[in-house]
């Protein structure tokens, strides 16, 4: 799909009772959305996938405005399905960076179903840290969010850096 590590993501969000939980699409390799708490999920991602956890904060914080927005947007969407064949379609010329694109590069904020790095540019969209018109979350991967190669992220975001237990 034109892309590399990481290979999956997720975004922090505050829950409705105060706590912070990672907003994934699939975690564990899962096909549901869900959120889960970070004192725990970074720990756990660390010991059970080996691979290196990358935290990437945000330059500012939220405003109470754009956390209860996001924290509204991350409830909506919990339970909801893994885009299995979304995902699958990354592997074809019909994925959204391919050669004939399945659907056009947009930011949807209400799908049925999610691919984790969409998700987290949906939500991150909601919160006000990008711009969906400029990041179009349908043609988002992991490492786009990471680094500012593709998208210029850095104006809302820290570079990014690795995290260890």
């Amino acid at each position: 799909a034109g892309t590399g590590p990481p290979l999956h993501m997720g975004i922090v969000v505050r829950r409705s009772d105060g706590r912070l939980a990672v907003l994934e699409a699939g975690p564990d390799d899962s096909l549901w959305v869900a959120s889960l708490r970070v004192e725990t999920r970074l720990r756990q991602f660390h010991r059970d996938f080996g691979g290196e956890v990358v935290i990437r904060q945000c330059r500012r914080a939220l405003t109470a405005r754009e956390s209860r927005a996001l924290s509204l947007f991350a409830a909506a969407q919990e339970g909801k399905p893994y885009a299995v064949l979304r995902l699958l379609a990354q592997g074809t010329p019909f994925r959204a960076r391919g050669p004939w694109p399945a659907a056009p590069p947009a930011t949807h904020l209400d799908r049925g179903s999610w691919i984790c790095s969409e998700l987290a540019a949906a939500a991150a969209c909601v919160a006000g840290l990008i711009d969906r018109r400029e990041v179009h979350a349908n043609t988002v991967y992991p490492r786009d969010l990471v680094d500012d190669r593709r998208f210029n992220l850095g104006t809302a975001y820290h570079p990014a850096v690795a995290w260890h237990p």
